[in-house]
């Protein structure tokens, strides 16, 4: 990739087009003010050199194909969950049954460390959006010292209702596939649809919620 199509005067996310996105992935931060970038390796590494970075970058693509995606902020809402600024996610389960589209399932994936790619995975309340009761004394460990776990407990998810209009109208639009995973994000600039999986980790999204066989037979 040459660095007139990397640096785009924006911030980006670099990800693999296939594998999990939680792993081999990458934020390239842009800065206005001093018209500089700032890419992430991992949560101690950083590159600030263009050119180094355009190397680095390139040496990813001799393995294999990656996406390049708009980095996204947190929306202001979100973002007193967690002192951590990588994006918090949504993983929103639909399926098509006859001619209906259904929501059956939903996760709110929070980063616990700056560019560590971990997360901690709770399940969303599918009718009404909010955070699935759970007990924080579990989670009193120094890596969840990140996330708010009192904001949290029974937490409203802002925008729910657009979440699932987007989900149902995108599936929509995939009439012949029965089940979809869909990645969203709260931004600053609203919700996104940031992508839609075949394959959705079906474990998951039953750790910590209710069991989903009576909504997929």
């Amino acid at each position: 990739i040459t660095k007139h199509k990397l640096f785009q005067a924006k911030s980006m996310f670099i990800k693999p087009v296939f594998g999990s996105g939680q792993t081999d992935n990458y934020p390239l931060h842009y800065n206005k003010i001093s018209d500089s970038y700032l890419f992430g390796v991992d949560a101690n590494e950083s590159i600030y050199s263009a050119a180094l970075i355009n190397s680095f970058v390139n040496n990813l693509l001799k393995d294999k194909a990656y996406l390049f995606q708009s980095l996204y902020n947190n929306h202001k809402l979100l973002q007193p969950l967690t002192v951590v600024k990588d994006l918090i996610t949504f993983r929103v389960i639909s399926v098509k049954k006859n001619t209906e589209i259904e929501i059956i399932s939903a996760l709110i994936e929070i980063p616990l460390l700056q560019n560590h790619k971990q997360y901690w995975v709770l399940p969303i309340n599918v009718e009404n959006g909010t955070v699935l009761t759970f007990n924080a004394e579990e989670f009193k460990l120094a890596i969840f010292e990140t996330v708010d776990l009192n904001l949290l407990q029974n937490y409203q998810i802002p925008f729910w209702k657009i979440i699932c209009k987007y989900v149902m109208q995108a599936h929509e639009l995939i009439p012949n596939v029965y089940s979809l995973g869909w990645d969203l994000a709260i931004t600053s600039d609203g919700v996104k649809l940031i992508e839609s999986n075949f394959c959705w980790a079906t474990e998951v999204h039953q750790k910590n919620g209710p069991l989903l066989r009576k909504h997929l037979f």
